[in-house]
């Protein structure tokens, strides 16, 4: 007898623009999708009333990718920070993170997130980042911001990039996806 599809599902790519992502629609996937070891999720904003502390968990997964558009997260951080959301999950197997860095380089949600999961990460990956948003490369906000934290975590690999495309762990996850055939 063949699992359920859902019990099967390992990655899942989430890419819904003018949509409201919500800590429901979050919590049904870990319900739904308990094997899953990938989630990226790639949306313009994400509200952050309606969140709930740490209710979000997975020991699977492994990936997780959160892009959301800077212009929100800056703009309106009181309507659509993205710290609540990081606030209700907890993946202690979590190797690799994706996320949009706020500009002002506030990483304090990270740090609460990496220390209640418990996770020791392999990489880290901020996106959205322009190139003005750097500035010096070397004393920007959000470069310090994203090696303090590797240094405080003992995180190898940190990688600042323009959008999710660019970024080394998507390109990896790409070969995987369109290899499997090829594996069968």
């Amino acid at each position: 007898m063949a699992l359920p599809t859902w019990d099967n599902l390992i990655s899942l790519t989430i890419d819904m623009k003018d949509n409201d992502f919500s800590f429901d629609a979050l919590d049904q996937i870990f319900t739904q999708a308990p094997n899953l070891v990938e989630l990226w999720i790639s949306e313009d904003v994400i509200e952050s009333t309606g969140w709930q502390p740490a209710r979000i968990a997975s020991k699977k997964l492994r990936l997780f990718s959160l892009v959301v558009d800077p212009y929100w997260i800056n703009e309106a951080p009181e309507q659509f920070d993205i710290g609540p959301v990081f606030d209700s999950l907890m993946f202690p197997a979590l190797s690799d993170l994706v996320v949009t860095i706020p500009m002002d380089g506030n990483l304090d949600f990270l740090r609460h997130f990496i220390a209640r999961s418990g996770c020791r990460l392999s990489s880290l990956t901020f996106t959205e980042i322009f190139d003005e948003a750097f500035g010096d490369p070397e004393s920007s906000l959000i470069r310090r911001a994203g090696v303090n934290l590797a240094e405080e975590y003992g995180i190898p690999s940190v990688e600042f990039t323009y959008d999710l495309d660019e970024t080394r762990i998507y390109q990896k996850a790409k070969d995987r996806w369109y290899c499997m055939d090829d594996q069968a």
